[in-house]
């Protein structure tokens, strides 16, 4: 699931004669992507689910009813994961395509450094403008959408950087440690709203208190997870302002020519 996001954040970065080609090849790429990231999502609700059972044992009844939900969902999202990745066109993304734009992408990066390290640069300029503006919405009181979309910026700008990273051009670790953290604290947050989210639907007889005290537990858990993220917004603003600096076209001095005087003879004269 991570390996098709990154590839999809390597793929503008390509250098290549086909852009219907690379515009295909991302679209397969998000297709598996989300087939496993649905699947990915129905397996931390499962766990999650497990956690508040040890936690919450007053409400035993609508965790059993939900996990029974999950499971069937899971059995669903998997067999659909499946026949996804067993497609031919997304086989042919990731043997044949996907060599071919690391292949590029080495061409690139080898023969062209100044167009790869121009490309890089701005990629991560405009990540890092989504994701200050993002940050900046989500900073005040707990939202679950502006939340949602802050960690979205901040896992692309963090892939961004990642690439950089890889390929020699980040010189500098800290930014991104900054940005895995802040991405995790909001990974946790989304995971339990979206667990709050299945609890909201869900229909027991008999237990809607039980469900009301297990919604309340929860949301003291996102509330509790998103002020630990706010304790570190300094820090992830600073890592964040890094990356645009370090995006910054490098403007080099001018070169000054000395002047060469010459001689009077040589100079033309006046009609």
């Amino acid at each position: 699931r991570v390996a098709t996001r990154r590839l999809r954040e390597l793929l503008p970065l390509v250098a290549s004669a086909d852009d219907a080609v690379r515009r295909d090849t991302g679209k397969r790429l998000r297709a598996a992507g989300r087939a496993l990231g649905r699947v990915r999502e129905l397996d931390v609700l499962d766990a999650l689910l497990s956690e508040q059972e040890v936690r919450a044992t007053f409400a035993s009844i609508p965790l059993s009813v939900a996990r029974g939900s999950v499971v069937k969902a899971r059995q669903k999202a998997r067999r659909r994961l499946v026949k996804i990745l067993d497609r031919r066109d997304v086989q042919d993304v990731v043997r044949r395509e996907t060599p071919k734009s690391l292949s590029a992408f080495a061409l690139t990066h080898s023969v062209r450094p100044r167009v790869w390290k121009r490309q890089t640069r701005m990629r991560i300029a405009a990540r890092a403008a989504t994701a200050i503006a993002a940050v900046d919405r989500s900073d005040a009181v707990y939202l679950p959408n502006r939340a949602h979309t802050a960690r979205i910026a901040l896992k692309k700008l963090r892939y961004a950087v990642e690439i950089a990273a890889t390929t020699g051009l980040w010189p500098e670790p800290t930014p991104l440690k900054e940005l895995r953290r802040a991405q995790a604290s909001l990974g946790e947050v989304h995971d339990r709203q979206v667990l709050l989210d299945r609890l909201k639907g869900l229909h027991v007889p008999d237990e809607s208190s039980h469900l009301t005290a297990l919604g309340d537990l929860i949301r003291f858990d996102i509330e509790h997870e998103f002020q630990r993220y706010r304790a570190r917004l300094d820090r992830l603003r600073a890592a964040i302002d890094a990356c645009a600096v370090w995006s910054r076209p490098v403007i080099r001095p001018a070169i000054r020519r000395p002047l060469v005087a010459l001689p009077l003879a040589s100079l033309p004269l006046a009609a």
